[in-house]
């Protein structure tokens, strides 16, 4: 499809619905898988942001986050991050996603930060040892530089896979639980219940309500 089909395809999933029963879709996913936007992933992230500019609905975006270099060598996200602004999108309607890849990177994450989208640490319950301290570490630090409104924390989880779940994923047990077991990690590390009610509730609900 061209941009402008695109666009069609989004603007009717989300007014109109998808398939026998409408179901109004109420999030625009879109997806870069490497480093750099190749054509057709540019043509999506154009196509989203035009879409969201018109509609009010946010933009999930995956991106490669775990292919993030810890120097400027690999800007990823931040390069679609700008192709949706460039295109009028409201950063604030905007969640990038994946973003445990940076591992640490605090000058990385916060540039991502000052665009005023929203950041997910979405990949909670994968690689705990050794991941775990990080994403401490990159969330107390973005709500210590004044961004805890713009941090997200989810799962990741999938219900379902063929032939077999990767890896990381064996032995997770339930998606949810794997978040309660993370967030008392991020209240020792000295984050307050005021500033965890703003991560698990205030900004899902901002960024999703439209």
């Amino acid at each position: 499809m061209d941009r402008e089909k695109m666009e069609e395809r989004m603007t009717r999933e989300v007014t109109e619905g998808v398939g026998p029963n409408r179901v109004k879709c109420g999030v625009l996913k879109i997806a870069m898988n490497g480093t750099n936007l190749s054509s057709g992933e540019e043509k999506a992230f154009r196509a989203a942001a035009r879409v969201s500019r018109e509609l009010g609905v946010s933009i999930c975006v995956h991106t490669a986050g775990w292919l993030l270099s810890t120097t400027e060598e690999l800007p990823g996200p931040l390069i679609g991050l700008d192709v949706l602004l460039s295109e009028g999108a409201d950063p604030s309607r905007i969640q990038m996603g994946h973003l445990e890849g940076t591992r640490g990177n605090l000058d990385y994450l916060t540039g991502i930060a000052r665009r005023g989208c929203y950041m997910a640490f979405d990949l909670v319950g994968r690689n705990r040892e050794e991941m775990d301290p990080l994403r401490v570490a990159m969330v107390t630090g973005l709500v210590g530089a004044g961004y805890g409104d713009r941090v997200l924390l989810s799962m990741d989880h999938q219900g379902a896979w063929v032939p077999e779940p990767p890896p990381s994923y064996v032995n997770m047990g339930a998606s949810f639980l794997d978040l309660y077991n993370f967030v008392p990690l991020l209240l020792k590390g000295g984050l307050k219940d005021a500033q965890m009610e703003r991560i698990l509730v205030d900004n899902p609900r901002e960024l999703l309500a439209f």
